[in-house]
């Protein structure tokens, strides 16, 4: 899953569809990219399964990582 600017928005719960999608597929693992302050390489992007957008703003990749865990926190627990 690639979070970059152009992807889509979405919800808690919009995130935990392409998730379990994944599992249900039989993947073992879900690995994100997160794009820089600068955007993610064109080849990236086109090489991901799920393009998402957090926000339209930039922010730093550690507040991002800090978001997309407490989102996967949430949706482990429903």
């Amino acid at each position: 899953m690639a979070l970059c600017i152009e992807g889509k928005k979405t919800t808690t719960e919009g995130l935990a569809d392409p998730v379990r999608r994944a599992s249900e597929r039989g993947h073992d693992t879900v690995t994100f990219v997160i794009g820089g302050s600068l955007g993610l390489a064109a080849d990236i992007v086109r090489r991901a399964d799920y393009r998402m957008s957090v926000s339209d703003m930039t922010f730093p990749h550690q507040l991002i990582r800090v978001t997309l865990a407490e989102q996967l926190a949430i949706i482990s627990r429903s």
